[in-house]
């Protein structure tokens, strides 16, 4: 069955939230009408949210919801493909290897060390890069104060995991 959005208020309540913890001011200082535009090319999908939330850390809002226009009426599906899509071109190199190993990880996530090796990078190039995919909202952090673990969200995963097919068939 389809997903339903946030109502407003949520998907408002939501945006505040999430552009606090990620040091957004001018996010979290905006006007209800000025968010109201992410309720709108969202749909309230709370992921969609997150993820236009992330591009906003190198994109301008109103280049990040002109882009979502080109996707009005599409489904929900193909609106997340498309904004995974954005964030995975803004990100360096070494970020998609990152990307690329949590791939290996079960769903509980991998710790840093782990996630250095698999993508054969130094820990504090690794630990970079999961700031970075924290911030666009690929990832999810669990864990507490001693120990952190690092998963993709099930739509992130595929995205990925598509995308490395793709590339792969492109070498043939």
């Amino acid at each position: 069955h389809p997903l339903t959005g946030l109502p407003l208020e949520d998907t408002l309540a939501l945006v505040r939230y999430e552009a606090e913890l990620q040091g957004l001011h001018d996010l979290v200082a905006a006007t209800d009408a000025e968010l109201t535009a992410i309720h709108q090319a969202t749909g309230g999908n709370p992921l969609a949210v997150k993820l236009v939330i992330g591009q906003t850390h190198t994109f301008p809002l109103g280049a990040v919801l002109q882009q979502l226009e080109q996707m009005a009426g599409q489904p929900t599906e193909n609106l997340l493909t498309f904004m995974h899509h954005a964030a995975w071109e803004a990100l360096p190199t070494n970020c998609c290897q990152v990307a690329q190993a949590l791939t290996l990880v079960p769903a509980s996530g991998g710790e840093l060390e782990q996630l250095a090796a698999a993508a054969a990078l130094s820990a504090g190039e690794t630990a970079d890069c999961l700031a970075r995919l924290a911030q666009y909202s690929l990832i999810i952090v669990r864990g507490d104060l001693q120990t952190r673990r690092y998963a993709l969200h099930p739509l992130t995963r595929h995205f990925i995991l598509q995308q490395s097919a793709s590339a792969l068939a492109a070498l043939d």
